[in-house]
């Protein structure tokens, strides 16, 4: 190792895996205990950005629906891109193997000469596609059991408060619409 460059060592906390303090704060920290002061705070993004290229039309329009729903509500950092790739890719493939099964059914012949039925094999695509989605959703507060452990801010608060976020970072290309 070069004598100039030193490197840092990051402590991670071995157990379950932590909820991410904005998580915890958005849920009111439930268990009332010390929320880490040092945990780094990625940048949330000023607009929603272009789906990566690798994604499948349905993923695509994932991406914009579920990062649209994420950006709104302030959980989507710079950081969590990959992981809304991630996601994006994963609904992709779920749908496509969806789509098969409607098409082929659920069981298949064996071969091409068989009269054997099988179970079609995109059913365990579509399944592992959908486990690694909800793993996903959860992570991000999407599902409705992590959703109950958030308490969301006011309509009109969020409001006010990107109205001034947008007076320094610029026009969004997705918004909350105003309160009524």
């Amino acid at each position: 190792m070069n004598g100039s460059i030193r490197a840092r060592r990051i402590k991670m906390r071995p157990g379950t895996r932590p909820k991410p303090t904005r998580l915890k704060l958005l849920a009111g920290n439930p268990g009332k205990r010390t929320l880490n002061k040092r945990e780094p705070q990625p940048a949330l993004p000023p607009c929603l950005p272009k789906p990566p290229n690798h994604l499948s039309p349905d993923g695509r329009k994932e991406w914009f629906r579920v990062g649209g729903i994420l950006l709104r509500s302030r959980v989507l950092t710079e950081a969590d891109l990959t992981a809304l790739s991630a996601y994006a890719t994963f609904y992709g493939r779920w749908m496509a193997a969806e789509h098969e099964i409607k098409r082929k059914g659920i069981l298949v012949r064996a071969g091409p000469s068989s009269e054997v039925l099988v179970q079609n094999p995109m059913l365990s695509v579509a399944n592992k596609a959908f486990q690694q989605m909800s793993q996903l959703l959860g992570e991000f507060g999407l599902t409705p059991s992590s959703r109950t452990r958030i308490i969301a801010s006011p309509a009109s608060d969020d409001y006010e408060e990107r109205q001034k976020a947008e007076k320094h970072l610029g026009p969004q290309l997705i918004r909350p619409t105003p309160p009524r």
